[in-house]
């Protein structure tokens, strides 16, 4: 099994918002991850699609991206910070999409492989399925080697 459906599974099973929600992980690869929250699933009072769940939309797919660059085994990363900020409101399905550069990457491995941790900043884009950018998403990870 792939790192990529050991993760889809694992959170679905870990997190049972994510599989009440209906959100799902369309791509996940080193440095790139692409998540999908239906609308059907997660209107608020005034018919837009919830701040929680867009907020979960970006979280997970963040996670997915850190699964896919990251070996599990060797590090432990947490979420230390978020910050979602909200342009438009999403009145169809919405995709995140989460890209961390490879030159990025390499820095991380190399602090952690001499100062043992190092505390990291990931940014992602939500858009409605008409590619309008609805929020913006910034989290910091702290990661430590295990």
């Amino acid at each position: 099994m792939s790192v990529s459906e050991q993760f889809k599974q694992m959170i679905v099973k870990t997190i049972p918002f994510v599989d009440r929600a209906g959100m799902t992980v369309e791509e996940m690869e080193p440095g790139r991850a692409l998540g999908k929250m239906p609308i059907k699933l997660n209107l608020n009072h005034v018919q837009i699609m919830y701040a929680g769940s867009l907020f979960t939309l970006a979280e997970i797919t963040g996670g997915a991206m850190l699964a896919a660059t990251f070996d599990l085994g060797k590090y432990r990363l947490v979420v230390k910070a978020f910050n979602i900020e909200f342009k438009k409101p999403v009145k169809t399905d919405a995709v995140c999409e989460i890209k961390f550069p490879q030159e990025e990457v390499d820095k991380i491995k190399k602090i952690l492989e001499t100062e043992g941790k190092s505390d990291f900043t990931v940014k992602g884009v939500i858009r409605d399925m008409n590619g309008v950018e609805a929020a913006f998403s910034t989290a910091v990870y702290n990661a430590k080697k295990v």
